[in-house]
């Protein structure tokens, strides 16, 4: 059985549903060479919880920050314009 992504809905202080998180877990697998490599790079996340439009809702990734460790992408709504959530990636070295 391979590992499943576990997501989850947090709520606030005010009892509304913030963003969706999804956490992954590693896994890895032999290569064509041999050697142990992850067997996903990266998620992307196509519906978050929108608090305006107050229902899970299709999202547009934007590009905000190019840093020398990596880059800051914002989520937003596609109906109302809303930011919905953030991710951060880092450059892998080597």
């Amino acid at each position: 059985m391979h590992p499943r992504p576990c997501c989850t809905n947090e709520e606030s202080s005010t009892g509304q549903k913030n963003v969706v998180t999804v956490s992954a877990m590693h896994n890895r697998i032999p290569n064509r060479t041999g050697r142990q490599e992850d067997a996903y790079q990266d998620f992307e996340a196509t519906e978050l919880y929108c608090p305006r439009c107050r229902q899970a809702v299709p999202v547009r990734k934007r590009l905000l920050l190019i840093l020398s460790s990596g880059e800051i992408y914002d989520y937003t709504c596609i109906y109302c314009g809303t930011s919905v959530g953030e991710k951060t990636t880092t450059r892998r070295t080597g």
